[in-house]
């Protein structure tokens, strides 16, 4: 069985890891009727073949377009004409975080590009984790994250999400980038 995690972070994590613009040559800027750079006679492709799945990590910040020109690449790689060529996409992240990016796009044209608005999201069967694992040793930063996630936390304006003064370093000058990185790695100091 073979399979490739794809993503910015966790591709340089793991074995083989790649992202999915860099392993499927997606174009940047996908259109609605792009394709992949790759040919059926190419090495890719032949790893294509013996691919039983493909994870793509952060997915909802994919635009649908990035999703659809690699959905059309493996039907016509693999001569099937199911979602990806029959292969299983396993795609993975939170849509309570970014959005895809639209280069001076309205927040409506971002949702628009987002992989729910694709045709290929009816065929998508949906798992919901909800264990938060940044949050373990933290409950009561964990309930904060899903109260913010479901709209119910306090906010200083429509979009914009009170932060309680105990989870907030207060800007005074060079001491508060010191501070910041001091909470952010408590243990920098030991890594040298």
């Amino acid at each position: 069985m073979t399979s490739l995690q794809l993503s910015g972070i966790t591709a340089t994590l793991l074995l083989g890891g790649r992202t999915a613009h860099s392993r499927f040559k997606i174009p940047i800027n996908a259109e609605p009727s792009s394709m992949c750079n790759i040919s059926k006679q190419s090495d890719i492709a032949k790893l294509i073949r013996q691919m039983t799945a493909i994870i793509w990590d952060e997915a909802p910040m994919a635009n649908k377009e990035t999703m659809k020109s690699l959905n059309r690449t493996l039907r016509g790689i693999l001569e099937n004409n199911n979602p990806f060529g029959g292969k299983v996409m396993v795609m993975g992240g939170n849509f309570r975080q970014v959005l895809p990016v639209v280069p001076k796009g309205s927040k409506l044209q971002m949702i628009y590009a987002s992989i729910v608005k694709s045709h290929l999201w009816a065929s998508t069967k949906i798992l919901q984790l909800r264990q938060n694992m940044q949050s373990l040793n933290d409950h009561n930063f964990a309930e904060y994250l899903m109260r913010m996630g479901d709209g119910i936390e306090r906010t200083i304006y429509e979009d914009l999400v009170h932060i309680e003064a105990h989870m907030a370093i207060p800007r005074k000058g060079e001491a508060s980038l010191h501070k910041l990185i001091e909470e952010t790695f408590s243990n920098l100091q030991s890594h040298e």
